[in-house]
């Protein structure tokens, strides 16, 4: 019988695959395991188990989770020097998203800040002026919401 160790091999579209912190490699009696954690896109291919006198393979797709925003921007009519704080929900975590004013993305500075927590995504702008008024828009891989900020 041969040993598990220096005989079997698992690979993706040929190319051989190492434990790692994302994939464990394992056995359990005379079953051998191949576990991806977290699986994305990038791990969709033709996976092979090389035993060296025996082998076997699959095909495996991964798809992206469809993403939807589960609650949208409202529009801010706030007065100056207050602190405007947008929220936009999405559906799926760890997806990251950008922020964009009148179309310009937005970078976080000493009055802008930019946070998420899960599935919420939070743009605050402190101390607005007039000139901060406009298009507030999030957006995250092909979704996207729009709000406009009203500084009198």
């Amino acid at each position: 019988m041969k040993s598990f160790g220096s005989m079997l091999s698992f690979t993706q579209d040929g190319v051989e695959i190492k434990p790692s912190k994302d994939v464990r490699i394992y056995a359990m009696g005379r079953k051998r395991f191949l576990q991806i954690m977290k699986c994305n896109t990038a791990d969709s291919g033709m996976y092979t188990c090389d035993a060296g006198d025996a082998a076997t393979s699959c095909t495996v797709e991964v798809y992206e989770r469809e993403l939807l925003v589960v609650q949208g921007l409202e529009d801010l009519d706030i007065q100056e020097d207050q602190n405007a704080v947008f929220v936009c929900e999405i559906s799926v975590e760890d997806v990251p998203g950008e922020w964009y004013k009148n179309g310009e993305r937005i970078q976080p500075t000493s009055t802008i800040k930019i946070r998420q927590e899960g599935t919420k995504h939070f743009l605050l702008m402190c101390n607005v002026r007039p000139e901060d008024s406009g298009e507030i828009k999030f957006v995250a891989r092909n979704t996207e919401s729009v709000a406009y900020l009203e500084v009198e």
